[in-house]
């Protein structure tokens, strides 16, 4: 330990680290257990029991009168041989055991990733066709990689606001006036609070401009949005394609340590991509039907069986359509086979894990939590019930949550499943439970990156700073 460090304990697996004092009051996420927790100085050690006091002094007794004569002599003792042998051999064991127990518990020295440098505080604006996402993180600088801690993540939603205008020219006006405005809103906010201009990023999905097929209009509206966001904050957007938007989703989740294990799968409305780090350290991106696709064939199929449920037109398309989209998958990307970690993310996940799991859901602490194959089906149960709709979904969401404050924040969070209909709803569960069931994922660590909408602007931020490929 040193002036500028700090020794600390995890709370979750006890391991002991050095971190640097300007770290004390900060969150970070212990690298051995993954649990997160706000970094406090240790205690001075207890100090020790007093000693037990003895029979004699808690209990005075007189001693013993002899009258007329000195007191007897006490009898002879037993030869004391045997018993200098048993305590010899009772106390080489017990700091044999002591010896070994201390060298188990010795401290951890800081990793190699320990901070080397701050690289300041860093903002980014994310434009995608559900609304805006928010986002501000301290970013360290490491010797292998980065460190971060959030600070401000939030989302503004403006459903649909990049649908074209009647002449498909174009966006609507005003929707995109209001989209542009709340992104003014944010720059300015940063600036107020003192983060520089340079460090402050515009940043557009390719589902912005996803509603215009013609290569020229999609130009046009493009331009036009750019000059609108340059006059509101001066700051030109930057417009990231969709194989690199799961390529900084992938950054944004999945921890430097579990690359070579892990896959990445973003259920998201335009496209369901799945990714993994080969051995090159580069990402392997490839994509399936998104929501808004498969939801489409489910419509299809019930306009031409108008007797079927939902929940058995999205099991047709499924088995007829995604199904054989996965197999293929898994004999393009043998290499799925071999990792043993997947992590969900995007909207269709998000739903799922909304439901089964509200109070986590809405834990600002957690950067993931458990998903299982038994959660999907739970979830399933409740969406495919007979006449269910998306306040029913919410009602059986709030259900198991504490009344009162507690559970306002948690109300807050999942409220927005309110924003979704039922064939979407439907659509995101039997797409889940075809990953869990045709990937082998049920045979596997499974989890819900609680982020998820902020982690493509996250991994955009660290690429930014070159601190990943």
């Amino acid at each position: 330990m040193t002036d500028t460090t700090v020794p600390v304990n995890c709370p979750g697996c006890n391991a002991r680290v050095l971190l640097p004092l300007a770290w004390i009051g900060r969150r970070v996420k212990c690298k051995h257990c993954n649990a997160p927790f706000e970094v406090q100085p240790d205690g001075p050690p207890p100090a020790p029991a007093p000693a037990r006091p003895s029979a004699a002094a808690t209990m005075p007794m007189a001693s013993p009168v002899y009258a007329g004569a000195a007191p007897p002599p006490l009898p002879p003792r037993p030869g004391q041989g045997w018993r200098v042998v048993v305590c010899l051999v009772a106390a080489a064991v017990c700091l044999g055991s002591w010896g070994g127990i201390y060298a188990y518990r010795q401290p951890v020295e800081a990793a190699p990733d320990a901070p080397v440098a701050s690289l300041g505080t860093h903002a980014c604006v994310a434009v995608e066709s559900g609304g805006v996402r928010l986002i501000r993180i301290n970013l360290d600088k490491t010797a292998r990689t980065y460190t971060y801690a959030a600070l401000h993540l939030d989302n503004v939603n403006f459903d649909k606001w990049n649908v074209p205008n009647p002449e498909k020219t174009g966006f609507v006006a005003k929707n995109a006036a209001d989209v542009v405005r709340q992104v003014g809103l944010f720059v300015a906010g940063c600036e107020a609070d003192g983060i520089p201009k340079s460090n402050v990023t515009v940043a557009c999905n390719a589902g912005v401009f996803g509603a215009f097929p013609a290569e020229d209009v999609k130009a046009a509206s493009r331009a036009e949005f750019d000059a609108a966001v340059r006059k509101a904050c001066g700051l030109t957007p930057v417009h990231v394609t969709a194989e690199d938007e799961v390529r900084y989703g992938a950054l944004g989740t999945l921890p430097p340590d579990e690359r070579a294990t892990a896959v990445y799968v973003d259920v998201g409305s335009s496209a369901a991509r799945v990714g993994y780090y080969g051995a090159d350290r580069r990402f392997r991106p490839d994509q399936t039907v998104g929501i808004k696709g498969f939801r489409k064939d489910v419509e299809d199929q019930i306009k031409l069986s108008p007797r079927a449920t939902l929940r058995g037109a999205a099991d047709g398309v499924r088995f007829k359509r995604f199904d054989p989209e996965l197999r293929a998958l898994k004999e393009k990307a043998p290499a799925l086979d071999s990792r043993q970690v997947y992590h969900f993310a995007g909207g269709g996940a998000w739903v799922v894990a909304t439901v089964t799991h509200p109070t986590l859901a809405a834990d600002e602490t957690l950067d993931r939590y458990p998903l299982t194959k038994q959660d999907v089906q739970r979830y399933l149960e409740v969406v495919s019930q007979p006449g269910q709709t998306p306040a029913g979904v919410l009602a059986e969401a709030q259900r198991g949550l504490p009344p009162g404050k507690a559970g306002d924040a948690a109300r807050a969070k999942v409220r927005e499943l309110e924003e979704r209909d039922m064939p979407y709803l439907v659509s995101s569960g039997v797409m889940m439970q075809a990953y869990f069931e045709v990937l082998g994922v049920e045979r596997k660590k499974a989890y819900f990156f609680t982020r998820s909408l902020h982690a493509w602007p996250l991994g955009y931020i660290l690429v930014r700073n070159r601190q990943e490929n």
